[in-house]
């Protein structure tokens, strides 16, 4: 075997929030088996993603003709019979397999499944690639420099291909989050935060007018980068995404290390606890939402990375005051690698 491919979602590709699930599967194997990872066919790709992640027409062709090639396949079944929460466990196991076989691809078509916990080990390979391109740099570059010492608060809104709904429905994805929720956790963060905010808005809708939809006398927020990379590596370096019900939003928090709102009413409820996929989990055992409900029931925790809004914000005093610390960090003045000074305790 020489090969590890991942089976991108449709026939020339989806979202990149939807594709990063068999490439990461399809990177894990590599580095589990000691594989060649195949790129997918990013030049293919409808959305125009080449230019920045790579690939040609040539290296499109090599994808589609290696993804053909006889193979073991880690379908969702295989997935459920290995029973492993970590990918790259899952294919430690297979490995007796892949030593016997005289097929030439390791191909990996359980889609999203297993979510972010599956793949998590492939962030560092991730953040490295699509944070690591050049409009990603461009519009990082951007950021370093726009009011360092004020919190940093990215708004996904995804609209033109989802569908408006008139009251958001648990559980369900693709539904377009009506404006005057985001209008909402705007204003009332800017009056929280005193004004020490810069909201930066990425939108798969003409940004311009989205912009001045969310504007007010008080708060004028501004383009991320207009350009998918660019947008994706600006949310991921905020101290809060405000999210939309896409995948998009969910790859910034996976890539990114800082607070985010999600639709209260999105949520699913298992027992008093809110969860966005725990529905399924339940449904197939409920392995890691149990988990997960069972270490929070045991380990009461005060502090936590995502929180459900509503239609009527409500923001704690403690929430605001971690956002604001997150800012005090970036003051140069205090910093020692920049000239900055410290107190002598």
């Amino acid at each position: 075997m020489h090969w590890s491919v991942g089976q991108i979602m449709t026939l020339r590709g989806a979202g990149l929030g939807n594709e990063i699930f068999p490439w990461a599967k399809a990177y894990l194997g590599a580095k589990a088996l000691g594989l060649t990872l195949v790129e997918p066919p990013w030049r293919t790709n409808p959305r125009g993603y080449h230019p920045q992640l790579g690939g040609n027409l040539g290296s499109a062709t090599s994808y589609y003709s290696l993804a053909h090639l006889p193979s073991i396949n880690v379908d969702r079944k295989a997935v459920e019979q290995i029973g492993r929460r970590d990918y790259y466990d899952t294919l430690l196991a297979l490995r007796s397999s892949v030593d016997r076989s005289n097929r030439p691809t390791l191909l990996h078509s359980s889609g999203m499944m297993g979510g972010y916990l599956g793949i998590k080990r492939s962030r560092p390979f991730l953040r490295n690639r699509l944070l690591g391109t050049c409009n990603a740099i461009s519009a990082l570059e951007k950021l370093e420099e726009d009011r360092p010492e004020a919190v940093r608060i990215g708004v996904h809104v995804r609209g033109t291909d989802f569908t408006n709904v008139d009251q958001i429905l648990p559980s369900e994805f693709n539904q377009a989050i009506p404006l005057e929720w985001y209008k909402a956790l705007v204003t009332t963060l800017h009056h929280r935060l005193g004004g020490n905010a810069v909201f930066y808005v990425t939108t798969d809708a003409p940004s311009q007018r989205l912009l001045d939809d969310l504007s007010t006398e008080e708060i004028i927020p501004k383009a991320a980068a207009n350009d998918p990379l660019g947008d994706l590596a600006v949310l991921a370096s905020c101290d809060l995404i405000i999210s939309s019900i896409s995948s998009f939003s969910l790859l910034a928090i996976f890539l990114g290390d800082g607070n985010y709102v999600w639709h209260r009413d999105q949520l699913g409820e298992q027992g008093g606890w809110l969860s966005i996929w725990g529905h399924e989990n339940f449904e197939h055992g409920g392995g890691s939402t149990k988990s997960a409900i069972k270490s929070r029931e045991t380990n009461p925790m005060r502090i936590q990375r995502g929180l459900a809004q509503g239609g009527t914000p409500r923001w704690t005093d403690h929430f605001i005051r971690a956002l604001e610390e997150k800012a005090m960090l970036r003051a140069r003045a205090s910093d020692l690698i920049y000239y900055g000074v410290i107190d002598d305790q």
